[in-house]
């Protein structure tokens, strides 16, 4: 709670009462609101908004600036209350307490700006949106480490909401953090529907993220959006040309849906436009294995490899397409001869040595190499290290 030490509450009750009646705008129970709140009577001034509701229809107070207003100066007025104890003794401020008042505030505030932004009135408001913006983003902040996703989701979109109403200007840098922060608190909750419409919204304000195109890919999947999910990959490739995920899942997509042919154009496109580039030559062979032409596939993942020895879905992909090699052999005629026999340990033996190259550079990622590690050891009738990776496996 140490972050809304030094809040500066000069706004706080003092505005004028010349300055509340300015334009077609006129508020008649503000000053007695300040004047209750300035004597610490919160329980009057909460009465007093209560009499306004029910003296009032509720179509007219839907559609009141002032029953908003009187709300957000109670709000207003809680914050300062809590605040205040962490200057006092043997007092406990309330962390919670405060960011409900917080985000009530801005909420209520922002229902009465639309009727009074052409006023003085309202330039005291965005600056009292500006004084408490770093604590709206730390109410966020506050429930996501709580992985309160729900009320996290609140906070950052109510920050989104004043900025885009124009009550509080926008900060690139902590904007872009905020829809991302909203876009994750989506994701967490499942809703991919939100996802996508957010991901869309922060992509079009040009608050590029490798990851809010990561999620938006994976809720538009997960919605069977299949025409958006193909053009968001596009899209994202070319925003995020070194993310390997984007084009795995394009290729598999059309690998899965019998469009190889498109696979191979795609990925042909590809190495022409960046012949030296180990992900395009990766891609390609990565193309061919899928396509179960092991043969081919090497031939490109060979280049990929010589290019960047050290990136491993390479290494996975080469121990994966000389076990289809040592498979297709073995399937080939009912009995082997001694030579083809030996071919196949060779086969086997070669993507042992890429695979377990693999595992000492990625060895908390099992799913590069520990299924294709199982089959070659089975195969080379390496027990002990055949019953330690079952046992990984099994973990």
């Amino acid at each position: 709670m140490k972050y809304i030490l030094g809040l500066v509450f000069a706004l706080l009750l003092g505005i004028s009462e010349n300055v509340m009646a300015q334009g077609d705008v006129k508020f008649v129970k503000v000053k007695e609101m300040r004047k209750l709140l300035r004597n610490d009577k919160q329980k009057d001034a909460e009465n007093l908004i209560k009499k306004f509701f029910t003296d009032a229809k509720k179509d007219e107070v839907r559609d009141s600036a002032e029953y908003y207003y009187l709300n957000g100066m109670l709000s207003h007025y809680k914050c300062k209350k809590e605040n205040t104890k962490l200057y006092l003794p043997n007092v406990k401020a309330d962390t919670v307490a405060y960011f409900k008042a917080l985000y009530d505030m801005y909420d209520q505030f922002s229902r009465s700006y639309p009727k009074i932004k052409n006023t003085e009135h309202a330039k005291h408001l965005k600056r009292i949106f500006e004084e408490y913006s770093d604590n709206l983003d730390r109410g966020g902040n506050f429930y996501l480490q709580k992985n309160d996703y729900k009320q996290s989701f609140r906070y950052y979109t109510m920050y989104i909401k004043v900025v885009e109403d124009s009550i509080l200007a926008p900060r690139d840098s902590m904007d872009s953090r905020v829809f991302y922060n909203a876009i994750f608190c989506s994701y967490k909750q499942k809703n991919h529907a939100l996802v996508n419409s957010m991901a869309e919204q922060s992509i079009r304000k040009g608050y590029l993220n490798e990851e809010i195109d990561l999620m938006n890919c994976e809720a538009l999947s997960a919605m069977g959006k299949t025409d958006k999910w193909v053009a968001a990959l596009k899209a994202s490739i070319k925003r995020n040309p070194s993310q390997f995920f984007f084009y795995a899942s394009l290729i598999d997509y059309y690998i899965k849906n019998d469009q190889s042919e498109k696979a191979l154009k795609y990925a042909d496109e590809l190495v022409a436009a960046e012949p030296n580039n180990y992900l395009m030559t990766f891609i390609k062979g990565h193309v061919f294995e899928h396509l179960n032409r092991p043969e081919e596939a090497l031939e490109w993942l060979q280049k990929s490899y010589e290019k960047k020895p050290d990136f491993t879905p390479t290494l996975t992909m080469l121990g994966s397409c000389y076990i289809q090699l040592a498979e297709k052999l073995s399937k080939s005629k009912v009995r082997l001869s001694a030579e083809e026999r030996n071919q196949v340990k060779v086969y086997y033996t070669m993507a042992r040595q890429y695979l377990e190259t693999c595992r000492k550079q990625e060895p908390k990622k099992k799913e590069l190499w520990a299924q294709s590690l199982y089959k070659v050891y089975y195969n080379l009738n390496e027990g002990e290290a055949l019953e330690e990776i079952e046992k990984l496996i099994e973990k």
